[in-house]
């Protein structure tokens, strides 16, 4: 997944956990489009007939005595539906259902340890699925008939708060992916400069390679600081931008000498001329 498609992931996971929605089944379809997107983004696909998908258990949603069932609108059903169908997706790609009840802590514990099999976007879409069938089997397939409507309203705040915690993580992700990308951009600019400053060298054209290699280091550097990053040159890149600023500054010096022997001498021309009056 690029960085891009990690943003909208992101988007997608704050926007879900600020929802406005209270009543499970709008905010049911409003999991299943944003599920749909991620997946999408994470290029995780049911397999297709062509392919051997692998032997699976009856799926971990069994909405088949709910289809029988005439008390829910239409509407409802149709949701429902599309839930277990992005259940099967994934369920057919291989992914299992978490067993545990605090997967989604769990999860970002691996995820700061780094033991993640997948990175925090993909593992972000695929729980949105598994939330998803949480809300259809405590909402709308629970044994409770009776359930009250505020019971489901607390199970909706409660999936919008493991949505805050996915979000928060997937965030800070999304900052070091920024910073990878910009540092890796930095590295092509600063290594095209250094080809051409090979060919500055091949032609005896020295002092002017150093300066290329310098400046164009220092404006990368300066760069970076307006994003508030911090840039330092690559291992290969790094001894030729050191040499170069070595040379530079022994260049500096030896102009600086330069200047004050011929300010000295111009001393000594005032001095011999004032002697001579």
């Amino acid at each position: 997944m690029d960085t891009k498609d990690k943003a909208r992931v992101a988007s997608i996971l704050d926007s879900l956990s600020k929802s406005d929605h209270s009543d499970p089944h709008k905010f049911l379809s409003e999991i299943n489009k944003a599920a749909e997107s991620s997946l999408d983004q994470a290029n995780i696909k049911q397999f297709t007939n062509s392919q051997t998908e692998p032997t699976l258990k009856q799926s971990s949603l069994d909405i088949s005595k709910l289809r029988e069932e005439s008390a829910l609108p239409r509407e409802q059903i149709e949701a429902i539906e599309k839930t277990a169908e992005l259940v099967h997706r994934l369920e057919s790609a291989g992914f299992q259902r978490p067993e545990k009840e605090n997967w989604v802590s769990e999860m970002l514990n691996n995820h700061q340890r780094g033991y993640l099999q997948n990175d925090i976007f993909t593992e972000a879409a695929v729980g949105l699925v598994w939330m998803a069938a949480k809300l259809v089997e405590k909402a709308f397939i629970s044994p409770d008939k009776e359930q009250k409507t505020d019971l489901k309203s607390e199970l909706v705040s409660e999936i919008k708060g493991e949505l805050a915690k996915i979000s928060k993580a997937a965030e800070k992700q999304l900052a070091h992916s920024h910073i990878k990308d910009a540092t890796a951009e930095r590295n092509q600019v600063m290594s095209h400069a250094i080809s051409q400053a090979r060919e500055l060298w091949k032609s005896g054209q020295e002092q002017k390679a150093d300066k290329l290699i310098v400046q164009t280091h220092n404006k990368l550097t300066q760069s970076a600081r307006k994003q508030f990053m911090h840039y330092e040159p690559s291992p290969e890149h790094r001894k030729v931008v050191s040499q170069a600023e070595g040379r530079e500054k022994e260049r500096a010096k030896l102009a600086e000498k330069a200047q004050d022997a011929t300010i000295g001498h111009q001393k000594e021309r005032d001095r011999d001329k004032g002697l001579s009056l």
